[in-house]
């Protein structure tokens, strides 16, 4: 028994197959971030604009998950200010699980989280904190760490995935000698679909 692909050109309903066999179709492709942003499933988060008084390394952001599901950072951008009596560069390290007793996180700062999709009452299912001059965390293992100058806009490309319970943080080590430095630090996260991760 054989099969035979027919043309379906010009019917409304049915694939065009060419003249050398090839058959004609389209799609749709969505990134999973965009998906997420569709459900209402991604946030940003906007450090605001940090002054830091000092060259001491710094926590800026603090991210935890308590959520069932994996939240995948996708976007970190640093907007950096000019220094005021420091020299050399700034550093900015992103490190795993920090300790609870993090001054960062005993603090308590709320960092402002906003959901993607306008129209979504979706509410992001962690904790999230900002950091200041004085404040301190420990216990966090170093994942990576960018070297940048002042008065730029960088874009921090490193994904990572964080699974529930744990967290994130991102410091800063302002120029040496510094005695005034302002950071801003955005940051996109979205929920993985369940499906995918299966």
């Amino acid at each position: 028994m054989s099969t035979e692909i027919q043309d379906g050109a010009g019917t409304g309903n049915r694939a065009t197959v060419d003249g050398k066999n090839r058959l004609h179709v389209g799609s749709v492709v969505r990134t999973e971030r965009n998906a997420a942003i569709d459900r209402g499933e991604a946030f940003l988060f906007g450090s605001t604009v940090i002054t830091f008084t000092d060259d001491v390394s710094t926590p800026m952001v603090y991210i935890k998950n308590t959520s069932t599901r994996d939240l995948v950072i996708s976007n970190i951008f640093n907007s950096i200010g000019s220094t005021t009596g420091g020299t050399g560069d700034a550093y900015f390290t992103v490190w795993k699980n920090a300790d609870a007793t993090s001054g960062i996180v005993t603090t308590a700062t709320s960092c402002p989280v906003s959901n993607m999709n306008i129209g979504s009452s979706i509410e992001f299912e962690g904790s999230a904190f900002i950091g200041a001059t004085g404040e301190t965390f420990t216990g966090a293992g170093g994942i990576h760490t960018t070297i940048i100058q002042e008065k730029t806009i960088v874009d921090v490309d490193i994904p990572l995935v964080i699974a529930k319970g744990q967290n994130v943080l991102f410091s800063i080590q302002p120029p040496t000698g510094n005695t005034s430095f302002s950071v801003m630090l955005a940051i996109t996260v979205y929920y993985l679909d369940n499906d995918l991760t299966n």
